[in-house]
């Protein structure tokens, strides 16, 4: 091996490393110190903001709480986990279970599949123990005397009422209908209902991130409504103006089924967020979903969906 050679294997590698040691601690410019200036500002201002909406939604909770508490039995307790102010005749420790077990979880799961914004004012939850209960707090709250249900959502209010001694399905329908407004008020009523009828009986995904709904007692409603031929075209789904006439029953069964449907494909949030990106030029969701599915038009979709509801075992 010549002198030169050696040389240069020698210093070579001495030299590269000193020119990349140069390089990486080069003072920076007035430019590039001007650019971190920036993004260092602009960081510390969003962290700022953040933290004075966060400062905001949690004075709001507790003025929604002072508010709420005269309106409830003694029994009653309060929790403030922002957004929600969560009540209910129970101990406070029973209280943060329902929010850590249930209500969290069902929460982030729904922003992390489907809703890109959050609430910034409070949403009001009261679990109740038993069916007196219930009927005795809506009574006080909404003036509601009779309610065929187990729980309900009062937009004007954004407050849910639920009796959890049935499970906590409802408690997920009503939560999807409260989040849901906060991302996309213009959604259809039969998407609003089906997408929360949906989430009634549900699973985690392995890895505990999202939700898929599970098919329950309303999807048996559907192969006897095929038979005596008094299920509605998806068309007439999407399209019809009175969800809860005659029928209602109906109604939610067939807008979940067809939620489960998309979901069973693999389009279900492809297709919510199409619907809220082109809610205002097709608010019923029809074109939408016609071009998501590769149709012109709603016989082919009719026929397949028809087919996979008979494949079903509810």
């Amino acid at each position: 091996m010549n002198s030169t050679r050696r040389y240069a294997l020698t210093l070579g590698p001495v030299i590269i490393i000193a020119v990349a040691y140069t390089v990486s601690f080069t003072k920076p410019s007035q430019a590039e110190r001007v650019h971190a200036a920036r993004l260092s500002a602009a960081g510390n201002r969003f962290a700022h903001e953040r933290a004075l909406r966060e400062q905001s939604l949690l004075k709001q909770c507790g003025h929604t709480a002072d508010s709420l508490s005269p309106k409830l039995p003694a029994s009653c307790r309060i929790v403030l986990r922002p957004p929600f102010v969560i009540a209910g005749d129970c101990d406070e420790d029973v209280l943060e279970r329902a929010y850590r077990e249930t209500i969290l979880p069902i929460s982030n799961a729904l922003w992390r599949t489907y809703f890109d914004h959050r609430p910034i004012v409070p949403i009001t939850i009261v679990l109740l123990s038993n069916d007196e209960a219930y009927h005795d707090v809506a009574r006080r709250l909404d003036g509601n005397t009779v309610r065929s249900y187990d729980g309900y959502y009062q937009r004007s209010a954004r407050r849910m009422v639920l009796n959890i001694s049935t499970g906590t399905g409802t408690l997920a329908h009503e939560l999807c209908h409260a989040l849901a407004e906060f991302d996309c008020p213009e959604m259809p009523e039969w998407f609003d209902e089906g997408l929360a009828s949906l989430h009634e009986e549900t699973a985690f995904t392995d890895d505990g991130l999202q939700l898929v709904g599970q098919p329950n007692w309303r999807l048996r409603l559907l192969p006897d409504a095929i038979r005596s031929g008094e299920l509605p075209t998806v068309q007439q789904l999407l399209t019809r103006q009175a969800f809860r006439s005659h029928g209602e029953g109906l109604s939610y069964a067939h807008a979940q089924a067809l939620c489960l449907y998309l979901q069973d494909r693999g389009l279900l949030a492809a297709y919510y967020r199409k619907l809220k990106a082109n809610v205002r030029n097709d608010p019923r969701g029809v074109k939408t979903l016609y071009e998501l599915l590769g149709h012109s038009s709603c016989e082919p979709l009719e026929r397949e969906f028809v087919a996979w509801v008979k494949r079903q075992r509810p």
